[in-house]
């Protein structure tokens, strides 16, 4: 029978978590402008969207821009209409869905596992640095995270209780994720049941076909379809980018135009382990165990991390973004192992490295004026003493708090997620320092204020967190960028050759890495104001 004061510590410790969970996602989500190529890229995508109604076929400065599905567009859009075109309402669709994707697995975990390797899965996740990271920006693989993960976790249901709701559920996500990210999630999905099933289902007397519905395969169509249908109808040229050169070319690393890295078959090795910080230090506990028999549930997280994670090493684009796909199902091993351990020792070292001791050596160097960090004292010169004492303070209150309920509840766990949450919190109000380093926010504020034609030199995405504050296309000059190669023919009167733009007048934004070579084409231009890596020039002053 579970003591009352057990019950009572699991009840404090699901607040804590709910708080910091949603603190690690949404603190600061708004208070920086947008970075500078995905984010300013995709924000204005759905901005354009939003603004011209057209949902169809998405546009990037007046051009059309098929890479990707709609569904993460609509959504932002959608935030927009709520919240205005704020970079609160542009982040916070991948920010929900990583919440969502905690709180999924949660339920999972609780379900299958009970409550405390549901709490060990939410503080995992949860506070894993790739995954808030890369939830926190705007890319399309939070989203697909959420419906791919969705999915996993409805095939295993769909398997283990032989019920048609899981099944129903699995085609609904694998829609999703098909329209955020493409075919993909059909592959994924695809690999993960052949392999689950040749090394583990077959041996419990289940068909390989198990997971087709008839009617699931209706809802999949009714989901997935009608959009790709109408984009082929309306763009001629929309089905061979998208399926083959967007799909097939860029796995195999031939897509025209090539627009992302390579790297070797260990691409991911070593970022998996940085994803997984702080709780890579919780890894090495796999490999000290003894024999046990096999867990269908740990069969099916393994195959569906080893999958994602040979997939995307396999392919020829590489991505840092990508593997987060994979990190929910590592996170549920993880608490698995974790929850028939006592965990208290190495998270109280981890949570007071972050929470207690760290704070404490910015204190120190803040009186002694920066000397140990005097490369950093911008970002850091707003912080007084105070913010750092209270900081150690807190985290070491709260681990006095969860040390008295170490042998009733999972509070190590808890103590490592809530240092997390105070550290990005703290991180989260250095990010305006830095503003102009990453973002195009106040050369794009100061563009728009002058009310003058607006040229961008070569680049486009190095600089397109620009073109989201200035509300309308700008003229490319000797265009360089691979996401406008597509739609070029579409608007030529937007594109113009450096001896064209002798004679145009207004403001040329140039990456000051083209500075050089601008400068040689223009000798004329005068420099008018420069924000970070942003240059901005005169034309025919």
């Amino acid at each position: 029978m579970t003591h009352p004061s057990s019950n009572m510590w699991m009840r404090a410790l699901w607040v804590l978590v709910i708080f910091s969970c949603t603190a690690l996602f949404f603190v600061g989500l708004g208070s920086y402008g947008l970075l500078d190529n995905n984010e300013g890229l995709y924000a204005t995508i759905a901005r354009d969207m939003f603004m011209s109604g057209n949902f169809i076929i998405p546009s990037v400065n007046g051009v059309p821009y098929i890479e990707k599905p709609p569904l993460l567009y609509w959504l932002m859009s959608g935030c927009f209409h709520l919240f205005g075109t704020t970079e609160f309402a542009a982040r916070l669709t991948p920010a929900l869905a990583g919440l969502l994707t905690t709180s999924l697995c949660a339920a999972f975990m609780a379900r299958l596992r009970g409550e405390k390797c549901a709490l060990i899965t939410a503080t995992i996740l949860g506070s894993s640095l790739g995954f808030v990271i890369f939830s926190r920006n705007i890319f399309f693989d939070g989203l697909f995270t959420f419906f791919l993960t969705g999915a996993l976790l409805s095939l295993y249901l769909g398997w283990k209780t032989k019920a048609r709701a899981p099944k129903l559920a699995l085609y609904a996500f694998v829609a999703g994720a098909v329209m955020t990210k493409g075919l993909v999630a059909l592959v994924l999905i695809g690999l993960v049941w052949c392999v689950f099933w040749g090394l583990h289902a077959r041996h419990h007397d289940t068909s390989f076909f198990m997971p087709l519905d008839p009617w699931g395969i209706v809802l999949f169509v009714a989901l997935a379809s009608p959009w790709h249908i109408l984009a082929s109808l309306k763009l001629e040229t929309f089905a061979h980018f998208y399926f083959i050169n967007e799909h097939v070319l860029r796995f195999l690393g031939k897509r025209v135009p090539k627009d992302y890295y390579s790297g070797p078959i260990t691409y991911y090795t070593w970022r998996v382990l940085l994803y997984m910080l702080p709780w890579t230090f919780f890894l090495p506990r796999f490999f000290f165990q003894k024999h046990k028999p096999r867990d269908s549930l740990c069969v099916f997280m393994a195959v569906s991390f080893c999958t994602i994670f040979a997939f995307f090493s396999l392919s020829q684009a590489k991505a840092n973004y990508y593997l987060m796909a994979a990190i929910p199902s590592l996170a549920m091993m993880l608490a698995i192992k974790l929850s028939s351990q006592n965990t208290f020792r190495l998270s109280a070292l981890i949570g007071l490295l972050l929470s207690v001791f760290l704070p404490l050596m910015l204190l120190a160097d803040h009186m002694n004026e920066r000397v140990l960090l005097s490369e950093f004292s911008r970002y850091l010169v707003h912080f007084s003493s105070a913010t750092y004492g209270g900081w150690a303070a807190l985290g070491l209150a709260l681990f006095g708090i969860l040390f008295l309920g170490r042998k009733k509840a999972p509070t190590g766990p808890v103590y490592v997620n809530l240092s997390m949450a105070m550290l990005l919190t703290v991180c989260a109000q250095m990010m305006p320092v830095a503003e102009d380093e990453v973002s195009g926010k106040s050369t794009g504020r100061y563009l728009a204020d002058q009310r003058e034609q607006v040229f961008f030199y070569q680049d486009y995405e190095r600089i397109s967190g620009v073109a989201f504050y200035l509300k309308g296309p700008v003229h490319m000059i000797d265009s360089q960028s691979s996401d406008l190669l597509f739609g070029q023919t579409v608007r030529p009167d937007l594109f113009l050759s450096s001896e064209g733009a002798q004679t145009q007048k207004g403001f040329v934004v140039v990456w000051k890495k083209r500075a050089s070579a601008f400068t040689q084409v223009f000798p004329g231009a005068r420099l008018e104001k420069t924000f970070g890596p942003h240059l901005i020039y005169r034309l025919g002053a």
